[in-house]
């Protein structure tokens, strides 16, 4: 989290099993006038993102809040088998002056279930965010058994 016009850091993990619940984020946000940082998960087995009945947001994302000005970074997330559960989000966003950035997704499964998000951009879209998912293999209850570039 930065502000004063700085720029919000890089984040890199890599490990075997992650879970964020109720609130987890793994994030890089600025609320002034700098970038949001780019965000890179790798190497997981698992990565468990779930919200279940939490009030507050449980994401991994790259944000610009509102009325900042910069552009929100890349957010990579690239491992084996990949759970958005009840609302568990990946994020590129800008609420401010700025663009969001691109959202990529490249794990072998994938399981999202209704109100989870396999990848989500909100705010201002530009060229450079795009959002690409690309699944080896869908689990069953998984919707999103596709490579897709948008």
């Amino acid at each position: 989290l930065t502000s004063g016009g700085l720029d919000a850091g890089d984040v890199s993990i890599t490990a075997r099993d992650i879970t964020l619940i109720r609130g987890g984020a793994i994030r890089s946000q600025t609320q002034d006038g700098g970038d949001a940082g780019a965000i890179a998960v790798s190497g997981f087995d698992r990565l468990l993102v779930s919200r279940g009945l939490a009030d507050v947001e449980t994401a991994i994302e790259s944000e610009v809040a509102a009325g900042a000005r910069g552009d929100a970074g890349r957010v990579l997330i690239r491992g084996r088998d990949l759970r958005l559960i009840d609302g568990g989000s990946i994020i590129s966003a800008t609420f401010g002056e700025g663009d969001a950035g691109a959202v990529e997704v490249d794990v072998a499964t994938i399981l999202a279930t209704r109100t989870g998000h396999h990848s989500v951009r909100r705010g201002r879209a530009s060229d450079r965010s795009r959002v690409t998912v690309h699944v080896f293999q869908r689990t069953p209850a998984s919707k999103a058994n596709r490579s897709a570039q948008h």
